[in-house]
């Protein structure tokens, strides 16, 4: 009783030979980003990749927009942090790490992230002074968290010198 008119999805593959046996079928997904996947279909010797993409930035910025211009706590870190990590604009998401550094100065790697932000604008000296303000916290700190802090902060200040 198959009809093809039925089919939710159909998608054209280039099988891809697999150098050892695979005796279960199994499906994996693979190089998992934002945007896009592979999955990741493999039996006996063979793989077959399905890469599936969808419009992130389109369904996530209205979302944002919305959240900023309503009621209540604002998603200041994660917002400023999507338009960094999608090159939305930047100033932009200057001005909201600003916000989330009011809502927890101490929080080491929000001053981090507004290092990186500012790196990707181009602005040096504020990217060194927020990396040098969150080592400074990182090293206050003795958790595993405040060690990566540390490390990170201090690769951020080699990189920008």
């Amino acid at each position: 009783s198959y009809d093809e008119k039925n089919d939710v999805v159909r998608v054209t593959a280039k099988p891809v030979a697999l150098p050892e046996l695979v005796e279960t079928m199994t499906i994996n997904l693979m190089n998992v980003r934002d945007e896009k996947a592979v999955i990741a279909i493999e039996w006996e010797k063979t793989r077959v990749p399905i890469e599936i993409e969808t419009d992130v930035v389109g369904v996530v910025v209205p979302q944002i927009q919305a959240a900023m211009k309503g009621e209540g706590k604002k998603p200041y870190f994660q917002a400023a942090m999507f338009y960094y990590e999608h090159d939305l604009d930047l100033k932009q998401a200057v001005a909201w790490i600003d916000e989330a550094i009011k809502e927890q100065p101490d929080a080491m790697w929000v001053i981090y992230r507004k290092g990186l932000i500012l790196a990707k604008v181009g602005d040096k000296a504020g990217a060194l002074a927020a990396a040098q303000q969150s080592l400074e916290l990182a090293k206050k700190n003795n958790e595993p968290v405040g060690k990566e802090y540390k490390r990170l902060s201090e690769e951020l200040i080699a990189k920008l010198k």
